[in-house]
């Protein structure tokens, strides 16, 4: 489920950080957090579904899905770069 959290907690960041929350500037504050933690979470499963690739223990009802990559692999990436898209961003003394 790693995979899966960093998916939405890079989701969230794009959303909040990069675009500066443009889509939901006009509502409230609380509303426009949660659909946006919504939307996060959305984009995320989208993504789980359609990169990760399953393959289900013996005897276990978890359906086999075939994708591009592991989910270690996904989560490594997702980490990778929103970890390095704020180390980046960080401001630093000059």
């Amino acid at each position: 489920m790693l995979p899966l959290a960093g998916a939405a907690f890079t989701a969230m960041l794009q959303f909040t950080l990069v675009s500066e929350g443009w889509p939901l500037r006009r509502l409230p504050r609380l509303p426009a957090g949660l659909l946006a933690m919504l939307v996060a979470w959305e984009a995320a499963l989208a993504v789980y579904h359609l990169v990760v690739e399953v393959t289900p223990p013996p005897g276990s009802r978890v359906y086999a899905r075939s994708g591009p990559m592991a989910g270690e692999s996904l989560g490594a990436l997702l980490a990778g770069s929103a970890g390095g898209g704020c180390a980046s961003s960080w401001p630093t003394r000059s």
